[in-house]
């Protein structure tokens, strides 16, 4: 039975259809090659036009060089592909929709002169960072507000659930991945028992991340019990590069001045109430106050893209605050595909904490993919004596995933940077720190998938409480962690082989 199920799931059937239409569409260009004499000539001359083409683009020189063998190897079938997945498309709906929203952003989250003048100096040299995020969000720094860092899924879940409880005016839930079982039930329970009491909720979630998980129909069902329900991007049997783009953030807005943001997903597995890779690490940051209108505007902005209805934001931006005391700031950020974001916004954020850090960078994250540009930030750092530190997992979700990841161990290693790997199970927390006075925490894997093809968040915070607790975190994660040598990273021929081959063409998948 399990294995007809296989078989008949809506990701099987989606997977099976892509394949068939490239195998056609490959078959069709050798079939038109053998009939027309001059087809080679003119596949010959287009491989050279999109080579010329490829090589000027103003992109990371990492993406340009896949691109550039897969059209000198198969010229025209390269360059197909190259045009459907390359520009990284989204909906010309989605778009205009999120022209509408950025237009009320930028009203309804001014950044003023003044507010720009004190952001200098109390930021100082970090101050630049802000500017970059807000430049690139439209979504400013803001001071009076409370953090708290979730070292664990538990944690973050026992008190998700006490916040939702008391909500009073409006729910907002974007989540990758949400799926049945005891966490999914407790947070149901409480949302059919808010929207009896008038309270609104409306819940985003992706398709891909679901598939499985969740029936194909299900986003109806919520709705029918009064949940504003988007299903993102669903997946059909239709061949589009729309799809390779992928909601993978996890935000919590409750009455737009609670928050939260992390790598947890809305499954069993994540709070360790179904065991899958040993223990589940996660990690998450709570906000209470001013910050949380950046994080409401990021919900509504993919809420609006996805539903292609422009709405007015200003009634859920417009929340009263308690006066709230901490020295930092926070600042909440998105990430994803272009032309939505034109900048590798998550990507440029890491390497500027990287570039600028003066004594110590400590970095978690489950995935270790990165790229040319990222990789020297970590060994210049390393060589001009900071003490950099890396904990990945040490317990794989995904063997293949793993095995690059330990690729990228050796360069690192040799210059010095201090690579761990978690012993008690899957870590999946995704967070940086630098010189205890800067980090950021979200749902951003350093693999080329994160840092360019899905919608991400995060948090930037300066000086902030919940730094403090990430840091101790980090300690007593790296007690829990094997140190990694040049000795014990050693891979066998066919194993390297076969990760040099998928490192060079990872920004493809």
């Amino acid at each position: 039975m399990k294995v007809l199920r296989f078989f008949i799931n809506r990701f099987f059937l989606a997977t099976v259809s892509i394949l068939l239409q490239l195998a056609l569409f490959f078959y069709f260009l050798v079939y038109v090659s053998d009939l027309f004499i001059y087809f080679n000539v003119i596949s010959t001359l287009l491989g050279i036009i999109a080579y010329i083409y490829i090589i000027n683009q103003t992109i990371n020189p990492d993406h340009k060089i896949p691109w550039l063998i897969l059209v000198a190897l198969v010229p025209l079938f390269g360059v197909g592909l190259f045009l459907l997945f390359s520009p990284n498309r989204v909906k010309r709906a989605h778009y205009e929709a999120y022209l509408i929203y950025l237009d009320q952003a930028k009203e309804q989250l001014p950044f003023s002169d003044d507010m720009s003048k004190i952001h200098q100096i109390d930021l100082g040299s970090y101050y630049g960072q802000s500017a970059y995020l807000y430049q690139t969000n439209a979504l400013p720094a803001y001071r009076h507000t409370l953090t708290h860092y979730f070292n664990s899924g538990e944690s973050f879940f026992d008190f998700l659930i006490e916040d939702l409880k008391k909500a009073n005016s409006f729910i907002f839930l974007e989540y990758f991945i949400i799926s049945f079982g005891y966490m999914w039930d407790r947070i149901l329970t409480v949302l059919t028992e808010k929207i009896a009491a008038g309270i609104e909720v409306r819940i985003i979630y992706d398709d891909v991340g679901t598939l499985g998980r969740l029936p194909a129909n299900y986003d109806k069902k919520l709705r029918e019990l009064g949940i504003k329900c988007l299903n993102f991007n669903r997946v059909n049997i239709l061949f589009s590069s729309i799809y390779n783009n992928r909601d993978h953030r996890k935000i919590t807005i409750i009455d737009g001045h609670i928050g939260y943001i992390g790598g947890a997903n809305i499954s069993d597995e994540y709070i360790n109430k179904k065991k899958r890779f040993g223990y589940w690490k996660d990690g998450a940051v709570r906000l209470e106050g001013e910050g949380v209108k950046a994080m409401t505007a990021l919900f509504l902005q993919m809420y609006t893209i996805h539903a292609k209805v422009p709405e007015n934001i200003d009634p859920y931006l417009r929340v009263e605050f308690p006066f709230y005391y901490d020295e930092g700031y926070v600042q909440p950020f998105g990430d994803g595909p272009k032309p939505l974001y034109n900048h590798q916004i998550a990507h440029t954020a890491y390497c500027q904490i990287i570039n600028q850090t003066r004594h110590q960078v400590f970095i978690m994250t489950p995935y270790l993919i990165i790229d040319f540009v990222m990789r020297m930030a970590l060994i210049n750092a390393a060589l001009r004596g900071v003490k950099v530190t890396i904990i990945t997992t040490g317990v794989p979700d995904k063997k293949i995933i793993y095995a690059m990841t330990r690729s990228n161990y050796k360069p690192l290693l040799e210059a010095g940077v201090k690579i761990y790997e978690y012993q008690p199970g899957f870590l999946h927390t995704k967070m940086i720190l630098a010189d205890d006075i800067v980090g950021i925490i979200g749902t951003i894997n350093l693999d080329y998938r994160s840092l360019v093809h899905n919608y991400e968040c995060g948090i930037y915070m300066y000086k902030t409480h919940a730094l403090k607790e990430m840091m101790d975190d980090f300690k007593v994660t790296l007690k829990q962690s094997k140190r990694q040598t040049l000795e014990n990273v050693h891979q066998n021929l066919v194993t390297m082989l076969f990760c040099s081959v998928l490192n060079a063409f990872q920004t493809l998948l």
